[in-house]
């Protein structure tokens, strides 16, 4: 893997009812909000959705492939403020990476328990 090469990830964020509060009486756009925390860690915000019914941001990132503790280290730092219930990372491919990814997979011999 080429040391330029970014992961992309999707978080879900579910914010506190306090914060729900505080974004409804001072509403912002909390993506770029959020875009300096990224930066500053070596990422990038690719998007930010928060649909209307439900408390749970999502949030797509991409960070150096080169460490990969940049959305773990985004994640704690967003966490710790005290505004979110939970959140989760997941590491997600692009069509191309899948389509390596299962042609690897695939060379790989492996026996299940019989």
């Amino acid at each position: 893997m080429e040391d330029d090469h970014v992961l992309r990830y999707l978080t879900q964020v579910r914010l506190t009812p306090p914060a729900l509060a505080a974004f409804m009486k001072e509403p912002t756009d909390r993506g770029e909000a959020l875009r300096p925390l990224i930066e500053r860690s070596g990422g990038k915000l690719i998007e930010y959705y928060l649909p209307p019914e439900d408390c749970t941001a999502y949030v797509i990132i991409e960070a150096p492939a080169a460490d990969g503790n940049d959305a773990a280290t985004l994640a704690i730092a967003a966490g710790g403020a005290g505004e979110l219930i939970t959140w989760q990372i997941s590491r997600i491919l692009t069509s191309a990476e899948l389509v390596d990814t299962m042609k690897e997979a695939a060379a790989i011999a492996y026996a299940p328990p019989s």
